[in-house]
């Protein structure tokens, strides 16, 4: 029955991460169709983008698709990354030295600013694109507002923002990816947890392959005080 339960809930998640990544993937898309129409095409932005809803702008339903994009595609990352640390997690708690395992606040927080980080890298680099291709076809446009929505910024200052956008979410990127990688890092236990199990003041590193993952876990649980399997991060 508990088989079940656990089976029932990972599906669940699944659904949802995909759902979200389907979500995304639409919204991105829509958004990009939008842009090819304000650079190509910048007096057709005030039509409607479908006829079935006319009163809906082309403009005003890339804006849309912009933050629908941003916040469905974090959720779709940040529950991919949650399913991959609990996939970890579950084998760490098929040995008998750790029943009872969960997600500390730390890992969560790292795993939301990993999937923030990546969706800004990923949007970012598309505004970058697009307004580098205004450039080319009505360069004046640079120094009008981004959006009729918006008094402020102009297109030419949105682009240098997000160029910086780009440079730190990738740079924390590449710093928070190995943290949370699987099958490198053991999953962030709880406080309770941690104490429980004896290694308050110490992070299991195991090995890069699943077998001396196996090994590690297996002559730590041999050893309750001490740690022949695994090393202390300084």
């Amino acid at each position: 029955m508990k088989v079940l339960s656990m089976t029932a809930s990972k599906n669940a998640l699944l659904i949802r991460e995909a759902a979200a990544a389907g979500v995304a993937f639409g919204s991105v898309l829509w958004w990009a169709s939008t842009c090819l129409v304000s650079a190509l095409r910048p007096q057709d932005l005030p039509d409607p983008y479908w006829e079935g809803m006319p009163w809906l702008r082309t403009d005003t339903s890339g804006f849309a698709a912009f933050i629908l994009a941003a916040v469905s595609l974090g959720c779709s990352k940040y529950l991919r990354f949650r399913r991959l640390q609990e996939d970890s997690r579950r084998q760490a708690m098929a040995t008998p030295a750790v029943r009872a395992v969960e997600l500390s606040r730390a890992t969560a927080m790292l795993l939301t600013l990993l999937a923030v980080s990546e969706t800004i890298a990923v949007l970012a680099t598309g505004v970058v694109m697009y307004l580098s291709l205004n450039t080319i076809t009505h360069p004046a446009s640079l120094q009008i507002h981004v959006s009729h929505l918006l008094p402020w910024p102009a297109e030419g200052t949105l682009r240098i923002v997000a160029l910086l956008l780009c440079v730190c979410s990738i740079a924390t990127r590449r710093y928070l990816r190995p943290l949370v990688s699987t099958g490198r890092v053991v999953p962030g236990l709880s406080p309770q947890a941690w104490h429980q199990s004896g290694l308050s003041h110490a992070r299991l590193v195991t090995g890069h392959s699943r077998t001396a993952q196996n090994i590690n876990w297996r002559r730590w649980a041999g050893t309750k005080r001490g740690s022949l399997g695994c090393r202390r991060e300084p």
